[in-house]
């Protein structure tokens, strides 16, 4: 009966994850997705030359969360790589985010070495500050940083990936883009980072390979399925 049967919208790593979780438990899962693959954003496929493309963008995993780590390695190996960004401000080559490393790269020792003391005086070491936060400081040289950093780093940064003004963009969102009070140059500072050795559509089939799991592509979901699940979760995009 399909009332027996809990319906996944997505196969993504949510949907998968959310299949596999019930699947081990001894449920019965469907997990429908549009797309012609799995692995939803995260798609990636090895090209002619053997070199592994990311279809909608790159994607690096990073987390904390041991729990998390601990699940996907019964799927995965990863490698070691941790990000770093590399910017040009006004012609000199240094890191993103902003950090005490950027600070003496762009600025006159002299100055670099006032700044970093202010800073040091107002906030914690390794403390990351929101560049929206960070503009409401009243001392002059921290004033002038803020919007230094504003103008080179971030404001156009987030009018190209948003259209939007930075002031109209949720804060959550500015907060990706801070003022670092570090020296370490990775981009995110998380326990665990990789990128999975075989991709990550790879991790994505392993985790949805269970006898419990069925699995349709090229399935769209529709209001009329909601009577015929037990239950239904939906990881399609939010405004669907």
């Amino acid at each position: 009966m399909l009332n027996d049967i809990n319906l996944v919208v997505g196969a993504g790593f949510s949907g998968a994850v959310i299949a596999r979780l019930l699947a081990d438990k001894g449920e019965k899962v469907l997990v429908i997705d549009k797309k012609n693959h799995i692995a939803g954003n995260s798609y990636d496929y090895r090209d002619e030359n053997g070199i592994m493309i990311h279809k909608y963008g790159s994607h690096i995993f990073h987390t904390s969360n041991e729990k998390v780590w601990s699940f996907l390695k019964r799927f995965t190996d990863f490698n070691q790589y941790m990000h770093k960004v590399i910017a040009i401000i006004d012609g000199v080559h240094t890191t993103i985010p902003f950090n005490f490393n950027t600070l003496y790269d762009v600025f006159p020792e002299s100055l670099a070495k006032r700044l970093e003391e202010k800073l040091l005086k107002n906030f914690e070491y390794n403390k990351k500050v929101p560049i929206l936060e960070f503009q409401k400081q009243e001392d002059d040289d921290l004033k002038f940083l803020a919007n230094y950093v504003y103008e080179k780093v971030f404001l156009h940064y987030t009018t190209k990936q948003w259209g939007v003004s930075p002031k109209d963009v949720d804060g959550a969102v500015t907060a990706r883009v801070p003022v670092y009070l570090s020296k370490d140059n990775r981009y995110f500072q998380d326990k665990y980072q990789g990128i999975p050795l075989d991709g990550y559509t790879k991790v994505v089939e392993k985790i949805l390979d269970h006898k419990n799991i069925q699995l349709k592509l090229n399935t769209e979901y529709k209001n009329s399925m909601q009577s015929e699940y037990k239950r239904i979760f939906y990881t399609g995009s939010i405004d669907e």
